[in-house]
């Protein structure tokens, strides 16, 4: 092959390169805001995603979580099976925090997991690592927004 050839076959990876990369970048992580306060998120949305939910994973940083959606609003139970770190949990409906479960423990050893829920009908709920509802004073009423 000439020079040409190898030129453009250069310029054609290099595209390649970067086109990747933007798409790479431009991929932006879902979060969740309430109020003023900010999680990345993985979200939730299957039914096989909501059981195994955060089970197994070792812990989650400050401002990041696990976003539980529903297709209509429910009640649903969780539990804290395999879970390796304590966390908070904020149910939310129709965009509004309508209930918290704070500093649920992850169990040690043999002991039962324990299991959380509420009352109140929520359509998504969001899992964050113990003590940031507290932490960020998060209150039931809060308006929450999504970017998925």
């Amino acid at each position: 092959m000439n020079r040409r050839t190898y030129l453009i076959a250069a310029i054609i990876f290099l595209l390649i390169v970067v086109l990747f990369g933007y798409f790479m970048l431009s991929k932006k992580q879902p979060t969740v805001i309430i109020g003023d306060k900010k999680f990345q998120v993985l979200i939730a949305d299957s039914e096989s995603e909501r059981i195994q939910g955060l089970s197994g994973r070792s812990s989650l940083k400050e401002n990041e979580g696990m976003l539980f959606l529903y297709p209509q609003a429910t009640t649903a139970t969780f539990w804290m099976k395999d879970m390796q770190f304590d966390l908070d949990f904020i149910f939310i409906r129709n965009g509004i925090v309508v209930d918290l479960a704070e500093e649920i423990v992850s169990p040690e050893g043999d002991e039962p997991p324990e299991t959380i829920s509420t009352s109140e009908k929520f359509d998504a709920a969001l899992e964050v690592p113990a003590g940031t509802v507290q932490r960020l004073t998060i209150s039931i009423g809060d308006i929450v927004t999504y970017s998925l």
